[in-house]
């Protein structure tokens, strides 16, 4: 999108950046100011190997990973994407663990935070 071309591959990238943010609790592109947010986004690089991390599936890391994918041309498709094993294991739960829940409302109030201050 910062090139200024825009198809459904730059949507699937935005999921994952929400869904990284649900996982941890931050964006996984950060910087000081815009402009650092920015470069940061351009070099396409982010890792997953913060404490936030240890309690998420190897799925979930690998969804992320291919939602985040740098090149649009490899990055997965919405198809993929809703057919991958950690969207089919958890599109059938009908309940949250309260220890999911949680730890996903902590981490959406711990972004909420970052973005007033």
């Amino acid at each position: 999108m910062l090139k200024k071309s825009y198809d459904n591959k730059c949507d699937l990238w935005s999921c994952g950046v929400i869904l990284y943010i649900l996982l941890c609790g931050y964006p996984p592109f950060n910087g000081q100011t815009d402009k650092k947010i920015i470069e940061a986004v351009l070099q396409g690089e982010f890792t997953l190997d913060e404490p936030e991390w240890e309690h998420v599936s190897q799925d979930a890391k690998f969804l992320v990973r291919r939602l985040l994918e740098y090149n649009p041309d490899q990055r997965i498709s919405a198809l993929e994407a809703l057919n991958h094993p950690w969207i089919l294991h958890n599109a059938n739960i009908d309940r949250v663990s309260a220890d999911v829940a949680t730890r996903t409302l902590r981490n959406l109030q711990a972004f909420r935070v970052r973005l007033v201050f």
